[in-house]
């Protein structure tokens, strides 16, 4: 889940951008159906949007995509998971 937001954090992506962003930064493997069900919890919860719309690198492509972008609630939950890696970090030292 994390994987999810921290790869959409700059920039609206399609889930199967999605999974080449996470595989190749994190280099793992993520399923396509995992990913969708990710992706629609992440949805539920408010800390993403999905929107249909034409792929910018494929004009006039007769099927939108949908891409997804991370609102500010998802932005938060990064900026608080950091915040207490920064305060475990702090605290063992």
């Amino acid at each position: 889940m994390l994987l999810i937001l921290a790869a959409i954090f700059n920039e609206d992506l399609t889930a199967l951008d999605i999974i080449a962003k996470i595989e190749k930064t994190a280099e793992r493997k993520i399923s396509l159906g995992g990913i969708y069900a990710t992706l629609e919890r992440l949805e539920r919860a408010g800390l993403i949007e999905g929107e249909y719309r034409e792929a910018e690198a494929e004009p006039g492509k007769k099927r939108p995509r949908r891409f997804y972008k991370i609102l500010a609630s998802g932005s938060r939950a990064l900026n608080e998971i950091d915040l207490v890696k920064a305060l475990g970090r702090e605290a063992r030292q």
